[in-house]
């Protein structure tokens, strides 16, 4: 039953990506976010959905009359040259290899579709779309998470589905950051009975990021209120219901929580610690010793024999910044850091120049769910993650593409003088 419905679900959205391209982008985000198909137990299973829905959106770039523009701004050429940059580095590869073939693959198409949603998308309420279909592919396992944790009493571990959020850490992480554009939703909707169905989903997402047991989504979650309670004007309203609800969540946690958590502080004890502490260590060393970084393919016996203190414990990075140093060398970091530094700074300048307070809450939230992003990304391996480049996307569309079309107070007086000057000649 699941595989005939996502099947007439893309029946249909697929013919109207050909005439509207940014249907494609809509659709390609949710197969890519939600991984659909990983939900189903029959033939759309093994269905190469991505490749389906970006072959339609490519085609319908080619042949709609929809309008298409890519403005050439610091988080476009940015991205555009921190991909560049590792078609170069991979070529300067430590260890050649198929996966590393297929990983740059991967990362230039998610790449190559950030961009295409710049192309595609033009209104304020395509937008609004873009952020719905981003929270809610992630949400759909927060509401489900949430429910199972509270019925689990936490005992279980809240895991993802497949794609970049397939395991605890990866699905919690992508929930701290669902969160802020949960919440934006909230600030911008008029209707109380949806109001209230999405204050249900933050609670309920929250409680599955607890149940995830995971510790860089917990320190995500603790950066991102941190930023929440900053960023807001009333922040003595804030903190009471915040402390209150997450106190109230806590309660429900096993002991096997706690003592999860508690190792955060007790690191040296812990033996995934560690490892990570160990795999930072050679991507460093890695840097320092190779100027292209060792490509894709960086967990090898090989390359932990050669670089790291313990070469018995190979594990991946599990840090974004470790992971882009890594495989990419200094100027891939730098790169990196750039493109969000410039995403970030996007962010303040649309929340100083909103037109209103949408504009200025998908601002704040967008910021909030990127430092959400950046501090729980420091422990995990998702520096190709595109949840957070779709976020980039509805920034730039919003300040270069929506904006810079609506004249301003100065423009419109200037545009009326002449007309002014004419009508008072006798």
């Amino acid at each position: 039953m699941r595989d005939i419905a996502l099947a007439l679900v893309l029946a249909v959205l697929l013919p109207m990506a050909l005439r509207h391209p940014w249907i494609g982008v809509m659709s390609w985000i949710w197969v890519s976010l939600m991984v659909p198909h990983a939900l189903a137990y029959g033939f759309m299973v093994s269905k190469p959905l991505a490749m389906m829905t970006g072959g339609v959106t490519l085609l319908g770039l080619l042949i709609s009359t929809d309008p298409k523009r890519l403005p050439f701004v610091a988080p476009v050429i940015l991205l555009i040259l921190f991909s560049l940059w590792m078609v170069v580095t991979y070529f300067f590869s430590l260890v050649p290899s198929q996966d590393n073939l297929a990983q740059l693959d991967k990362v230039l198409k998610i790449n190559l579709f950030t961009l295409v949603t710049i192309l595609a998308i033009h209104t304020r309420k395509q937008v609004d779309i873009l952020i719905a279909v981003v929270a809610f592919s992630v949400a759909f396992y927060g509401i489900k998470g949430g429910i199972f944790t509270i019925a689990t009493g936490g005992e279980f571990r809240v895991r993802g589905e497949g794609g970049f959020l397939h395991g605890n850490n990866e699905i919690g992480l992508g929930m701290v950051m669902t969160v802020p554009l949960l919440y934006y939703f909230v600030l911008t909707q008029t209707n109380k009975w949806i109001k209230r169905a999405l204050w249900v989903s933050i609670a309920l997402t929250v409680a599955a990021t607890l149940g995830t047991q995971s510790r860089g989504a917990l320190l995500g979650i603790a950066a991102m209120t941190t930023a929440f309670i900053l960023r807001s004007p009333h922040k003595l309203r804030l903190i009471v219901p915040i402390v209150i609800g997450l106190a109230f969540v806590l309660t429900f946690m096993p002991e096997s929580w706690w003592e999860r958590m508690g190792t955060i502080s007790n690191y040296q004890q812990d033996e995934s610690a560690m490892g990570r502490i160990n795999a930072w260590t050679v991507a460093f060393n890695v840097a320092t010793s190779n100027f292209f970084g060792a490509g894709f393919t960086l967990e090898t016996d090989d390359i932990f024999q050669r670089y790291a203190p313990n070469p018995a414990f190979i594990a991946v990075a599990h840090s974004i910044y470790f992971q882009v140093l890594g495989q990419h060398g200094f100027v891939g970091l730098g790169l990196y850091l750039s493109f969000w530094i410039a995403v970030l700074w996007n962010c303040r300048w649309l929340a100083r120049n909103a037109r209103d307070g949408a504009d200025l809450a998908l601002a704040r939230m967008i910021e909030i769910s990127l430092i959400g992003f950046a501090v729980g990304g420091a422990f995990l391996n998702l520096a190709y993650f595109d949840g957070p480049y779709y976020l980039m996307a509805a920034l730039v569309i919003v300040r270069h593409k929506i904006l810079n079309n609506v004249p301003r107070p100065r423009d419109v007086a200037a545009a009326a003088m002449p007309r002014l000057q004419t009508a008072a000649r006798p």
